[in-house]
């Protein structure tokens, strides 16, 4: 959530931004759910860049490899249920 990073306020009032990302995502999990397709939502991590810096890149609303492994920590225990086999 761009919103919640320091280069939010280059994108227009916060309010109008963050309207902006619930919409598309909200947008993309119907879109998801109408084809089968699960959404993991990964909010929690983007959430803490409000109070983190080293969770984003100094030139823009990107993501570091911080914040990226703690989408890793995660989108990681829905990926290896769905495709490592089961204990019989």
């Amino acid at each position: 959530d761009h919103t919640l990073t320091h280069w939010g306020k280059a994108f227009g009032p916060r309010e109008d931004s963050l309207a902006a990302v619930e919409e598309l995502n909200a947008t993309l999990t119907d879109a998801a759910g109408e084809r089968g397709i699960g959404v993991i939502d990964i909010a929690s991590v983007n959430e803490l860049a409000a109070g983190d810096p080293s969770l984003v890149i100094a030139e823009g609303p990107y993501g570091t490899p911080k914040q990226y492994a703690g989408w890793v920590e995660i989108i990681g225990p829905h990926i290896r249920e769905a495709v490592l086999p089961t204990d019989p």
